[in-house]
């Protein structure tokens, strides 16, 4: 590529593209590359890949590439919370061999968004867009921390910025925007963000909410349950559709658990409000903004809250969601 298609296209390869030093370390990367991005074949992957660095330790893309592995086992498929220490060994390593390394850093401050260093990881981002104002891992980077905070206008500015720099790109997560505008209800813009890669496991479930949103159920039935074993709620979603026996979403509804990820409890947040299990739904959401995710004012005008929305729990709900978003806009301003 370098030596001999650049000059034939009459491009210039570009200079500290990270070199593999041992060729079948490279061939296994390459193996790994061509499985999709999905909780059915993280596990194959995470193991071709762990051969890779074993094989050839100081490859960067490797690295890279098993820490966006390792984080996706663990919130879309075992749960397992070792896998996320095993995420973070992995972005270390990638920023000891590559300091200013945009998409690793991007994706490491996405990681201490979800665990509720909402402040702290904006501030972050806001210097990585100012460090790198065209790199589309920062700006989406910084729509992460606007979205969880709450402002999803200004988290949508970010998302079209980084559409425009690159709408391919493979390291952002880019396609993850597609909340910020689900919950501006914008579900056009929101089905144009899922649409730019191929489909996983993780976007059918996202599509399939957009569709429940819309009324449009008799589509969302069609698409099936999406099977994420993380996202159970998405099987409950399609079960309460189906208007399949209450035992059965009962079920479904137990094996409904938190996870690590306060954005991921908002949404089933949504789907247990509109299976009609209102205690549980509120439980969920209320874990969602203990654990940083803001939540206002979209839980003011989402459309699976309305089933819950005159509940005396759900005002004490929405009083620590605005508490969680004023406190945001208060210590931001401060920093500033």
């Amino acid at each position: 590529m370098r030596d001999g298609l650049a000059p034939v296209l009459g491009v210039t390869a570009p200079e500290g593209t990270p070199q593999p030093a041992n060729e079948d370390a490279y061939r296994i990367f390459l193996r790994s590359s061509a499985l999709p991005f999905s909780s059915n074949y993280n596990a194959q992957a995470i193991g071709l890949l762990e051969n890779s660095v074993e094989l050839d330790p100081a490859y960067v893309p490797a690295w890279h590439a098993l820490a966006r592995r390792y984080y996706g086992a663990s919130r879309y498929a075992s749960g397992d919370r070792a896998m996320m220490d095993k995420w973070e060994a992995a972005v270390k390593r990638v920023l000891a061999l590559e300091p200013d390394n945009v998409p690793t850093f991007a994706g490491y401050l996405r990681g201490r968004i979800e665990r509720g260093e909402l402040v702290a990881a904006y501030r972050d981002a806001e210097a990585l867009v100012r460090r790198h104002p065209d790199s589309v891992d920062a700006h989406f980077t910084l729509s992460y921390a606007l979205r969880y905070a709450g402002l999803l206008p200004d988290a949508a500015r970010h998302c079209e910025r980084a559409l425009v720099l690159d709408a391919h790109a493979q390291t952002s997560g880019l396609r993850a925007c597609a909340i910020t505008f689900t919950l501006l209800g914008d579900y056009p813009r929101a089905l144009n963000f899922l649409h730019l890669g191929l489909a996983t496991d993780v976007t059918k479930a996202l599509s399939i909410d957009l569709l429940v949103r819309q009324g449009r159920e008799d589509e969302a039935l069609r698409a099936g349950p999406p099977g994420v074993p993380q996202w159970r709620s998405s099987d409950m979603l399609i079960a309460c559709v189906g208007r399949r026996p209450a035992s059965e979403i009962d079920r479904l509804a137990a094996g409904v658990h938190p996870s690590d990820d306060p954005e991921a409890n908002y949404l089933f947040a949504g789907h247990l409000a509109f299976c009609k299990r209102p205690d549980a739904a509120a439980a969920m959401l209320r874990r969602a903004i203990d654990g940083g995710y803001c939540s206002y004012p979209a839980l003011d005008s989402d459309p699976f809250f309305a089933s819950i929305r005159g509940a005396r729990e759900f005002a004490s709900i929405r009083s620590a969601a605005l508490a969680c978003h004023e406190a945001f806009l208060t210590k931001r301003t401060t920093s500033e």
